[in-house]
């Protein structure tokens, strides 16, 4: 989509009528859908819920254009920034699209949509963290070295273990003993709005399984660790006891 009059482009996911109800599925899982769509030019998705019973519904991402989208010298460009964002929106969307219209019934549907996005949530974690042959290098690299450097936290020596599963499957990146008696959780991330945003809930998180674990009222330290933490993620973190720690990449 094109509009002239408020100098922009974008890319849609759009319906009506019977969309609101899939609309609304999608929706209940936005959490999982915004942490799998980080763009390059760090867009985020746009969700517009329909206003009336049959009104549209859209999920998009848009792009201010400077020039004019009717300056043909920035057609190249804006073209291909269109081609880059159809081209994941239409890798995540078209299976459930097409999941969506295979049911015959309401509920049939609304149970297959939502089956698929938490198959999606289970087995797919945020491109920087993992890809397709598992760990991503970066994201490895930056745990071990909390691991074998636990002191970067400054809450003195301890003994680090990678990996942790909690009795609810949950597994944190590192857990720490640490010789004071205090223990601490650790969620790697890497950069980024929304995963940074994912890691800060994860640490908020792993620290009540852990105290849970331990069962203890001594509770945990919980630490994000990152190469780049935003601002409001950090103040975020400030206001519910996470500590934000940002080790640059070497």
């Amino acid at each position: 989509m094109m509009s002239t009059k408020e100098k922009r482009i974008e890319v849609k996911l759009w319906g009506n009528k019977g969309a609101k109800c899939f609309f609304s599925l999608l929706e209940q899982q936005k959490k999982d859908i915004e942490e799998k769509f980080e763009f390059e030019d760090r867009l985020e998705l746009e969700w517009a819920p329909p206003k009336s019973a049959d009104g549209e519904s859209k999920i998009a991402v848009r792009c201010e254009c400077v020039p004019h989208p009717r300056n043909k010298e920035a057609w190249p460009k804006q073209h291909k920034w269109l081609a880059d964002h159809l081209n994941q929106m239409r890798k995540f969307f078209v299976p459930l699209v097409k999941t969506w219209l295979s049911g015959t019934e309401s509920q049939t549907k609304d149970r297959a949509v939502l089956k698929h996005l938490r198959s999606l949530s289970a087995n797919a974690d945020p491109k920087h963290k993992y890809g397709p042959g598992g760990e991503g290098t970066h994201h490895r690299n930056l745990k071990e070295l909390i691991v074998e450097n636990s002191d970067r936290l400054n809450l003195g020596p301890g003994k680090a273990k990678a990996e942790h599963c909690f009795r609810t499957g949950d597994r944190v990146d590192v857990w720490i003993k640490f010789d004071s008696g205090d223990h601490c959780v650790v969620e790697i991330e890497l950069e980024g709005y929304q995963s940074t945003l994912t890691g800060a809930h994860q640490a908020l998180k792993y620290h009540a399984l852990l105290a849970a674990q331990l069962d203890t009222t001594r509770l945990p330290h919980a630490f994000l660790v990152a190469h780049s933490i935003p601002q409001t993620i950090k103040e975020f973190c400030e206001r519910h006891g996470v500590v934000a720690l940002e080790i640059p990449q070497d």
